[in-house]
């Protein structure tokens, strides 16, 4: 009886250790393919639809943050050597797909990607902040150094700077710009009490009624707001505005790389000179 039952322990004991010498160096292999010290970077998400702005946070490995660059720098590629509509389309088209399996469009489907990214709000063709030229009704994208966005999406926010307009010193300030739309981008910056001029620097890519248009280099935005930071007028800085009304995928990685985007918006006009004064 003990010998039976010694040989039964002995030969469970053998396929314990045969199953454990077999799923050990399995284990090991998935261990070792997941870098342990690697950095993650902190990525802003913003997804700006007609009703509002949803952001996010996102944790991205270096790799997959590389793979962004890579996606963008194509996008550029491709579209430069676009010749028709229906190319662009589908370069966006596979822009959004490569940026939805890396996680950037956060709780959507890749067809609601699609939809965001390609327009789902009626644009105003006319040109929102004058008729000094840019494109208008357009799809957008780029990647640039100094730019901002601005969200001014709240109908009593407009109702107060709309008031503030007839102040005295309302003639002054721009509060009339946004014009209630749910975002504008500027583009480059001005640090009065220096004084420092910021261009933004990269590349903006649109398609529109004004058929392809893109700026390339050191440029602004096409109009001035002044903004304040802290009391003392040397903290005042101007931005300069190059965008209405964007929809669509925003990304920020904050000091680590520019900003990049890519959407549709009613209006953008950027200039390579200096901008006048708000």
């Amino acid at each position: 009886m003990k010998s039976s039952c010694y040989k039964k322990g002995l030969v469970v004991g053998i396929i314990v250790l045969f199953i454990g010498v077999s799923i050990i160096p399995s284990i090991n292999a998935n261990i070792g393919r997941t870098p342990v010290n690697s950095k993650l970077v902190e990525t802003s998400v913003r997804i700006h639809r007609a009703n509002g702005i949803t952001p996010y946070t996102l944790k991205l490995t270096e790799k997959e943050s590389d793979e962004v660059d890579r996606i963008f720098d194509n996008l550029k590629v491709s579209l430069d050597s676009a010749e028709t509509g229906e190319e662009i389309d589908e370069i966006f088209d596979n822009a959004v797909e490569s940026l939805y399996k890396l996680g950037m469009f956060p709780r959507m489907t890749l067809k609601e990607a699609k939809q965001l990214v390609n327009g789902n709000s009626v644009k105003n063709p006319l040109c929102n902040f004058g008729t000094c030229g840019g494109n208008c009704d357009c799809k957008i994208a780029g990647e640039t150094t100094y730019t901002y966005m601005h969200d001014l999406n709240r109908i009593f926010l407009n109702i107060i700077l709309e008031f503030l307009r007839f102040l005295p010193f309302g003639h002054d300030y721009n509060f009339n710009y946004f014009n209630g739309k749910i975002g504008g981008i500027s583009f480059g910056e001005f640090w009065y009490g220096y004084p420092y001029w910021y261009p933004s620097e990269g590349w903006v890519h649109t398609n529109g009624s004004n058929g392809v248009i893109k700026w390339e280099g050191e440029f602004y935005g096409a109009r001035g707001i002044r903004q304040f930071y802290g009391s003392t007028y040397e903290s005042l800085t101007w931005v300069f505005m190059g965008v209405t009304n964007f929809e669509g995928l925003w990304i920020d990685r904050w000091n680590q790389h520019p900003p990049c985007y890519l959407g549709n918006a009613d209006h953008v006009n950027l200039r390579y000179d200096e901008p006048p004064e708000p």
